[in-house]
């Protein structure tokens, strides 16, 4: 019995073994490809807008929170070399401004702007920590992981939770979305805070050669139970004092990085 119960054990560590190894071998979806487009809105939070003041440019944030946006359009378009490094440039397509540069390491993405940094890595699991050197946020956690498909492609969600110092109740403040490939859905990641005009942004789609990839919509349905019920106090939405990019009160200024205060964005 000693030595069956031994093989099955056996069995089941190659076993196991061996399904790490295929995701391990999984290739990485790419995300920073010429042409791929993602189309966003600006949103400028608006609590008078939750009476049922809904206009043409009425939308929700990630949170459901009413806002007024204003959609604009990013693509990666071109070549340019940064400290040695080749990137595809990131481009408003309303006006060709240069955003920054982008480059693909596997399932890492790393973004040039002042100074190369590393903003998604999709190879982490629920527990991680994340710390990026350019956000405002600058320390995050997976707080939950699940797989969505679209047009036959089966890609990562990560859940990211705030995990700073300055947060106010952090354990129970979501920030983020990130989709494996494609970016995140809001917040301070590309592809959104620094081309947006707003407090914040939201991704509406990401397409391909005209393709469609993923849509916030497509997110939305396959968030699991829980994973969206964020606490927010009663003056989260206050234009006065001291916020972070969702809406949240923050104790104190962040060391650096872009944080509101009074209803104005801030960048130290």
């Amino acid at each position: 019995m000693l030595v069956l119960s031994m093989k099955r054990y056996y069995l089941l560590f190659v076993v196991a073994l061996f399904s790490l190894q295929l995701i391990a071998q999984r290739p990485a979806l790419p995300l920073v490809e010429e042409g791929r487009v993602w189309h966003l809105v600006s949103l400028y939070p608006e609590e008078e807008l939750a009476t049922g003041m809904e206009g043409e440019n009425f939308y929700r944030d990630f949170l459901g929170r009413p806002c007024t946006g204003y959609p604009y359009e990013l693509i990666l378009k071109g070549d340019t070399v940064l400290d040695g490094r080749s990137y595809k440039k990131l481009v408003r397509t309303d006006n060709q401004r240069f955003i920054s540069g982008l480059r693909q390491e596997g399932n890492r993405v790393y973004e040039y702007i002042t100074t190369e940094d590393l903003i998604f890595d999709f190879d982490l699991q629920e527990g991680d920590q994340f710390t990026s050197k350019l956000d405002y946020l600058t320390k995050m956690r997976v707080g939950h992981v699940w797989q969505i498909t679209v047009n036959g492609i089966e890609r990562r969600v990560l859940a990211m939770w705030a995990a700073g110092d300055n947060v106010v109740d952090d354990d129970s403040s979501l920030v983020d979305y990130w989709i494996e490939g494609v970016g995140c859905m809001n917040g301070p990641h590309f592809p959104l805070w620094w081309s947006a005009t707003g407090v914040s942004s939201l991704l509406l789609d990401c397409k391909q050669d005209r393709q469609l990839i993923v849509t916030w919509e497509d997110v939305k349905a396959t968030i699991p139970s829980g994973v969206s019920s964020v606490s927010l106090s009663a003056d989260s939405t206050s234009s006065l004092g001291l916020h972070d990019l969702q809406g949240r009160r923050l104790a104190a200024p962040p060391a650096k990085g872009v944080y509101i205060q009074d209803g104005r964005k801030m960048l130290k």
